[in-house]
């Protein structure tokens, strides 16, 4: 038993229970009574003014059920999403309460133009979502990059920003992105909601949410905590997730507003694998590579080395297998045990300065960091068949002409911090025949990956008789490389066979006594190019633009401009080649050819503009250099100079 997983759940559920009794205590005895004195007509213009003055948040009282017209994501503040260039759609609170959505997943169900994602291999990231057919890279959270669980105990919107979106980030999808709006601490009213749902695939999820006003107009805190199991109707696939969320909003003056969001949650999941391929079908067969790695049998115990003389595999058209007679629809080969821990907390801070009716200035920070470990599965969907009637040494071959699948077993442990500013000032000019908006935005988004951390891949013991090869123990560019060539030949490689086996053994994480081990994933996770020790990547831009009405309401505009930089920094080592230990080298002048340190700068701009002359004519234009430096995280996989 994971006696380690099992303490980790009870302080978090101990620490869930008391925090929310302690709020619940406090609401009692901080809350006052108003004064008899104070008329309703008074009570009604102090909320009424302190939902006003922030510029920066869309609050709750803006949506009428389904319907929310109001956005923060074209300027930074609160704007109509008729007058603004960019395609932008909302899911409120109210819509994402109705259709049961928890997850982003379930929620983009529900987008225009949006689709969950289909391709479940890039698991590092847990909000991907399809947009315009295009999977994007990350999500953003508040406005900030975000690559963890987006789940719906936490959120009050989410905006669905469509099409090129480097008004965002420099470091952006065509498709467009995702903008999760968290929950803040209301002055309007208080809020208790205790709730249960239960579901088919054994969905069990509890969820409170608590709102107290605990100084009128002054001070008020928000208390969201959730706990949530489910299952799929994929064998072996789950979620377990559990957050608590805190949420506190303070006017210590008239015209000062300090919004303080914290989160500390846990996901762990098993994740689908994806569809499974077509490598059967054809007459054609390929001669095994001379790497073909270790095959072993679970079911069986049955190990033999994959070449050798006459050794052929089947092929295929490489297409997607569709007859459920060959493969279920709920097949799912990786196993119960290969899970995705994702650990984040988060802490984000916006204070608001006004002054007079006019000028607003607003600072927000914001810092994030995610732990997570992931056992998967590499080269594991492909469906082949044993062609070979006999076994490399010459016996019968028990499973001739059957169905297979195979994979070699992997774990990854990876992460980030990241950390964000941003300064804002907004200007509203006024004259008789015009009102006009004017924004200015400096802000710097920074993300360290955690690539200096393990990235294991399950080989054949070195102590083994079939070993292959031998490791090179000196620290040196050539050893690296001649190690990395060695390990390849010495996969260990997990076969299934579908009609006598079927999975068998394949909740075995490894690795098997006296035949398997875990060693640097040489073959596998660790480049040919050396391993990322260190990176560090930001994105600083500025941007500018007003939005204006003119002749008492008759004639809208809306224009901006945003520029953006990406500036990277990656370092590159070795590793040894050592069961069970992770040693990194660093080596003056490694692979030259790709440096030592890679460092990577490109620019880019948006800018767009809106005329608008009633709710049925507008005209709009953007222009947005929206490019892909990265695989998500900043990877160094583009062409310097390539937009």
């Amino acid at each position: 038993m994971n006696t380690a997983f099992l303490h980790r759940h009870l302080r978090f559920h101990r620490f869930a229970h008391v925090f929310a009794n302690l709020l619940a205590i406090a609401a009692v005895s901080a809350q006052t009574a108003p004064s008899p004195a104070a008329s309703d007509a008074t009570r009604t213009a102090a909320a009424q003014d302190a939902v006003q003055l922030s510029v920066f948040t869309v609050t709750e009282e803006k949506d009428t059920g389904y319907e929310s017209m109001h956005t923060t994501s074209g300027m930074r503040t609160v704007m109509e999403l008729k007058n603004l260039a960019n395609s932008i759609s909302i899911m409120n609170a109210q819509l994402i309460e109705d259709t049961a959505s928890l997850t982003i997943d379930e929620m983009a169900n529900w987008f225009v133009s949006g689709e969950s994602n289909p391709e479940p291999l890039n698991v590092q990231v847990n909000s991907r979502v399809v947009l315009r057919g295009i999977p994007n890279a990350y999500a953003m959270r508040n406005g900030w990059i975000w690559y963890s669980p987006m789940d719906s105990y936490s959120t009050e919107r989410v905006e669905l920003l469509r099409g090129p979106n480097a008004f965002l980030y420099g470091e952006a999808d065509v498709g467009g992105a995702q903008n999760q709006m968290t929950k803040r601490g209301l002055f309007s009213r208080n809020l208790t909601t205790v709730r249960a749902l239960i579901g088919s695939d054994s969905l069990r999820r509890g969820e409170i949410d608590l709102n107290r006003r605990i100084i009128r107009d002054k001070l008020s805190l928000r208390f969201s905590t959730v706990k949530s199991h489910n299952a799929s109707w994929l064998d072996n696939v789950r979620r377990d997730f559990h957050g608590v969320y805190l949420a506190a909003t303070y006017r210590p003056f008239r015209q000062t507003v300090i919004s303080v969001m914290a989160e500390h949650a846990e996901n762990y999941s098993v994740n689908a694998q994806g569809l499974f391929i077509d490598a059967f079908t054809r007459a054609a067969t390929t001669a095994v590579a001379a790497a073909g790695g270790y095959v072993y049998v679970p079911a069986a115990g049955l190990g033999y080395r994959a070449q050798g003389p006459g050794r052929v595999n089947s092929t295929g058209p490489g297409i997607t297998l569709v007859n459920p007679a060959i493969v279920p629809r709920a097949f799912h080969s990786s196993g119960p045990n290969s899970t995705f821990e994702n650990l984040y907390q988060s802490l984000s801070l916006d204070a608001e300065q006004h002054f007079g009716k006019y000028l607003h200035l607003q600072l927000s920070g914001n810092f994030y960091n995610r732990n997570i470990d992931m056992y998967g599965v590499g080269a594991g969907r492909n469906v082949l068949r044993d062609v070979n009637p006999t076994l490399p040494n010459g016996q019968a071959n028990p499973y001739f002409n059957e169905l297979y699948t195979e994979y070699f077993r992997t774990r990854r442990e990876h992460g980030n911090i990241v950390k964000d500013i941003r300064f804002s000032a907004v200007y509203d000019l006024h004259t008789r025949w015009m009102k006009q908006q004017l924004l200015f935005n400096l802000q710097q988004h920074q993300d360290n990956p955690y690539h200096r951390k393990p990235a294991w891949g399950e080989y054949l013991d070195e102590s083994h008789p079939a070993w292959s090869g031998v490791i090179n123990r000196d620290i040196s560019q050539a050893a690296f490389t001649a190690n990395r060539t060695t390990f390849t030949a010495n996969r260990f490689l997990r076969r299934y066979y579908f009609n006598r086996d079927s999975l068998r053994g394949n909740d075995d994480l490894g690795p098997v006594p006296g035949i398997s081990a875990w060693y640097p994933d040489l073959s596998n996770a660790v480049g040919a190019a050396g391993h990322q020790l260190w990176r560090r990547f930001y994105t600083p831009s500025w941007g500018a633009g007003a939005s204006g009405t003119y002749f008492k309401n008759h004639l809208f505009t809306h224009i901006g401009y945003r520029q953006d930089k990406f500036k990277m920094k990656t370092r590159f080592t070795t590793v040894r080649p050592l069961k069970d230990q992770w040693v990194v080298d660093e080596i003056p002048g490694l692979f030259p050819a790709n440096q030592t340190f890679v460092y990577a700068k490109v620019d880019g701009a948006n800018y767009g503009t809106v005329l608008r002359l009633n709710d049925a004519f507008a005209i709009g234009y953007n222009y947005a250099q929206s490019f892909r430096i990265s695989t998500g995280e900043g990877a160094d996989t583009h062409r310097v100079g390539e937009k």
